[in-house]
């Protein structure tokens, strides 16, 4: 089965439809980037790469097939979208800068 190109927008329009159920993905979207560190995020992206996702990794990982007519073709998984990998992006740059600071004052 092959979804239409449009598949993403639909979800975005329907989410228009109802601006409640928006702002409540948006903070699901946040507390799942707060919540994912560096140890984590690779288990995420392996995890949906056989399809066995938590609630954490629907919100910042797209699996999709190497293939779209081929349904036994490998899976890819990429960030669900740049604004999501950006905001994680910034997380993790924080993070390894104070994990600097740490190491800088403990010496």
């Amino acid at each position: 089965m092959r979804f239409p190109t449009s598949f993403p927008l639909h979800v975005c329009l329907n989410y228009q439809q109802y601006p409640d159920q928006l702002e409540a993905y948006k903070k699901d979207v946040t507390t799942a980037i707060m919540a994912t560190n560096l140890s984590n995020i690779e288990g995420q992206f392996t995890a949906a790469k056989s399809l066995h996702m938590d609630t954490s990794s629907h919100k910042i990982c797209l699996v999709r097939r190497a293939q779209e007519d081929d349904m036994g073709s490998q899976a890819i998984v990429t960030f669900i979208n740049p604004a999501v990998q950006t905001r994680l992006a910034m997380k993790f740059r924080d993070l390894q800068q104070d994990e600097m600071v740490r190491h800088y004052q403990r010496a």
